[in-house]
């Protein structure tokens, strides 16, 4: 708010289920937040998700999570944990991917998609054009063969 007197903020991270249910949450203040020291190797988006998951005791959850949070790191640690995870990506947290650049992308028309995978074959990426592109990631979703699908538009 503007001019607000005290500047402060809390983030909320919130772990919820199909129904909307929260199951964990984290009330993130900065450095003074209680997250296990060994997690915070990674950076605050990656210590953020396994924390919360460590709530999994079962092995085959799923967890869904937006670009803030999602990263080839992230996404190999999970399956190493046994759980699925997806969620759209940030180009810049993975290195030189061979995708074609959304400029090249906007001459193919809407609908245009390509896909490919990590060397190891464990995390495809997969990017799509409707307005704009989405570049899409995942630990347990493989590479598809392509379909045809009728956008709605006016």
């Amino acid at each position: 708010m503007k001019n607000k007197p005290n500047l402060w903020t809390i983030k909320n991270f919130i772990l919820c289920g199909i129904p909307g249910i929260a199951y964990d949450f984290i009330a993130y203040q900065g450095s003074i937040t209680d997250f296990d020291k060994n997690l915070l190797y990674y950076g605050q988006s990656v210590t953020v998700v396994l924390q919360v998951s460590k709530r999994f005791v079962k092995k085959g959850h799923e967890l869904y999570f937006d670009n803030y949070f999602n990263s080839y790191n992230l996404l190999q640690i999970l399956k190493s944990k046994s759980i699925n995870a997806a969620g759209t990506v940030r180009i810049n947290r993975f290195s030189k991917l061979p995708l074609s650049s959304d400029k090249e992308f906007g001459t193919k028309g809407r609908d245009f998609s390509q896909e490919i995978s990590s060397l190891d074959g464990d995390v495809p990426l997969s990017k799509w054009l409707d307005n704009k592109s989405v570049v899409l990631a995942s630990n347990f979703l493989g590479i598809n063969k392509e379909y045809e699908d009728q956008l709605w538009s006016k």
